[in-house]
């Protein structure tokens, strides 16, 4: 399985969805959305070219986008995954650049972490 690794602003992201959550949903809400947020990470550790993740056409082939409700079981909670994991990998890694909100520019966003790359 390829080694894991998240940027920090990806990191941040995380966090910063994970305490929203909390707040605005509860304690039990939010560890919901963080067991997504492994599970996602562990599906695409696994396969990065699963079902459900596509390019970020407008960057090119080199960033992919994962939806978390794609990582959903049947039944689980939470019902209304709404973030996108941005993501780069190779055979020997898989690196999360960014947790974003699926109603977020993903391209201009993305696309200024490529300019400063």
């Amino acid at each position: 399985m390829r080694k894991l690794i998240v940027k920090p602003r990806a990191l941040s992201e995380q966090r910063q969805t994970l305490q929203y959550s909390r707040r605005k949903f509860g304690t039990r809400a939010a560890r919901a959305y963080e067991a997504l947020i492994r599970r996602a990470f562990q599906l695409l550790r696994a396969d990065p070219a699963r079902a459900g993740v596509r390019q970020l056409e407008e960057l090119g082939s080199d960033f992919s986008l994962f939806h978390l409700r794609h990582a959903r079981t049947h039944g689980a909670a939470p019902k209304h995954a709404r973030h996108i994991i941005v993501f780069t990998y190779d055979d020997m890694t898989l690196t999360i650049l960014r947790v974003l909100h699926d109603s977020m520019d993903i391209a201009e966003r993305v696309g200024d972490d490529a300019n400063e790359a």
